[in-house]
């Protein structure tokens, strides 16, 4: 199946450029914004304007029957939210343009227009203290004209609101809508149960319960044909946002505006190559004069997907040499697993493989302001339906010394300083979602220009659905276990993953646990005489 539905307004610039066809479109490149493992976002200009290009690698039977079955058709994803935000933009509610959207070869695209002037909710709740009571009641205001006109947004995140401020007023645009569904008339719990969503991932220190309050008085004063029982459905709310809370994606969401990237990502080679700003930077900068050279970091990555790959599973590290630089990390693959490729196939999405995992988890921390390898480049090959091969070049944090190495020299202030550092770098991993599995997963290492404990190894760090205190719990009782460190030296990490200065009543079991493999026999006494 294939088709095309452009915007009437766009159509004759968009042929002007030769995008004529759906497979015109999903040939188009750009720098990665984000995505999902069956889709991503891409950020390139079209037409003199900046857009936003959605791809579907491949789209799923399983979103089609759901589609199917909810009255849409047999469609996938980026035609729903195409024709969706084509009705929303008739209605003349908040939301971006959709220039273009259709499907070819089991692939699907939507190509968005972007929104200027406007940044996310959380960002400018953070950077306007002052402006969150007029906000609250402005966005009040918004969401009760969306809900009036029959919309119902399934995705409505604190992440998904964007937020403008114009001499006329305020601003607004909701972002995607493929989940979302125009109705005749929403119910309460329809309703509610979007404003839960937006409630649940919003943190209360950008929005305070008089904020929250306002925004609902709002929404309730423009609901004129409703019946409204206020105190029963705002305890219908709290429910749901609770219950949501629950959910560690959205805990996640819930946490403050993370730091953005500092560095996109590049398709080519037919997607099956992925180049960062970073390593480009170093392209230009190198003396080789082609990218099939051998020499110099600038066709390493290059040359990784030109290897011939053996027929066999095999895991090879090098170390690739860089003037002016450390020597990089390169990781190369090779699996042939025809089972786990028949349950993929079945499963959809794939199993990824485990260097496009490390990728994402560079990523991931490079958000939460982690420091840790850089990523430069990844790819895959298919050789047969069962036999991959990948790649995974990296760039570890430049003039690190190994922890354990540091500390032996460091004087007592240092030390006592850096192992609360190295508790915190825990803590952080933890809030990203990922636990430790281990003590030789994970390399601590020192930068002593900066002072900063910095990670130089990502391999023993898994995502992770347990909750955050037994996180830390298993991980802080494998150090204690693992690590060659005293008692004092494990007390510091455990008051540095805390953010404390002192154990509190709570934290003294677990402390006397991991601190301490045998107390002496005069504490014990005097632990029992101060109990009785």
């Amino acid at each position: 199946m294939s088709f095309l539905e452009v915007h009437p307004e766009h159509r004759a610039a968009l042929a002007q450029l030769g995008l004529t066809s759906a497979a015109d479109f999903l040939r188009l490149g750009g720098t990665i914004q984000g995505g999902h493992p069956d889709r991503h976002v891409l950020q390139l200009t079209v037409a003199g304007g900046r857009c936003f290009l959605k791809k579907e690698h491949r789209v799923a039977w399983r979103d089609r029957l759901a589609h199917w079955w909810r009255g849409f058709g047999w469609i996938s994803k980026s035609t729903r939210e195409g024709r969706l935000l084509r009705c929303l933009e008739a209605a003349g509610i908040a939301c971006p343009r959709a220039l273009a959207h259709g499907e070819a070869g089991g692939r699907a695209f939507l190509l968005l227009r972007e929104e200027t002037g406007v940044v996310e909710l959380r960002t400018y709740l953070q950077e306007h203290p002052l402006e969150r009571m007029a906000l609250a009641e402005a966005l009040g205001r918004e969401l009760a004209s969306m809900h009036a006109a029959g919309f119902q947004h399934r995705d409505l995140y604190s992440k998904h609101v964007l937020i403008g401020r114009t001499e006329q007023g305020w601003r607004f645009c909701f972002l995607d809508w493929q989940r979302g569904r125009q109705r005749r008339r929403l119910s309460w719990l329809q309703r509610l149960r979007d404003l839960a969503t937006l409630d649940a991932t919003l943190a209360d220190i950008l929005a305070g319960r008089r904020e929250r309050l306002l925004c609902w008085r709002t929404y309730l004063a423009a609901q004129a044909r409703l019946v409204v029982r206020p105190n029963r459905h705002l305890r219908q709310l709290c429910r749901l946002s609770a219950r949501l809370q629950r959910k560690r994606r959205i805990r996640e969401l819930r946490q403050v505006p993370l730091t953005p990237g500092q560095q996109g990502l590049i398709w080519l080679d037919g997607e099956a190559l992925v180049v960062t700003s970073l390593f480009q930077e170093q392209m230009s900068r190198s003396s080789v004069a082609r990218p099939e050279s051998s020499k110099g970091v600038a066709g390493a990555a290059w040359l990784t997907m030109a290897e011939p790959a053996p027929t066999r599973n095999g895991v090879e590290r090098i170390d690739v040499p860089a003037a002016d630089h450390e020597p990089w990390k390169l990781v190369r693959r090779w699996t042939s697993r025809p089972w786990r490729w028949l349950i993929s196939w079945w499963r959809r999405p794939m199993f990824p493989a485990p260097e496009f995992e490390q990728a994402a988890t560079i990523i991931r921390l490079e958000r939460y302001g982690i420091e840790a390898p850089r990523l430069l480049a990844l790819g895959h090959r298919t050789l047969r339906p069962w036999q991959k091969y990948s790649f995974l070049l990296t760039q570890p944090p430049a003039g690190a010394v190994a922890l354990h190495a540091y500390l032996a020299t460091a004087a007592l202030a240092e030390r006592r300083r850096l192992l609360r550092e190295a508790g915190r770098l825990l803590r952080c991993v933890h809030e990203a979602g990922y636990a430790w599995s281990g003590p030789r997963g994970v390399v601590w290492a020192v930068r002593p220009e900066t002072g900063a404990v910095v990670l130089t190894s990502v391999d023993g760090l898994r995502r992770s659905t347990a909750s955050l205190e037994r996180r830390a719990r298993r991980d802080l009782a494998r150090l204690s276990r693992g690590a060659d460190l005293s008692a004092a030296d494990r007390l510091r990490f455990f008051l540095g993953y805390h953010a404390s200065e002192s154990l509190t009543q709570p934290m003294h079991q677990l402390a006397r646990r991991l601190t301490l493999r045998r107390r002496p026999r005069h504490v014990a006494a005097r632990e029992r005489r101060v109990a009785g």
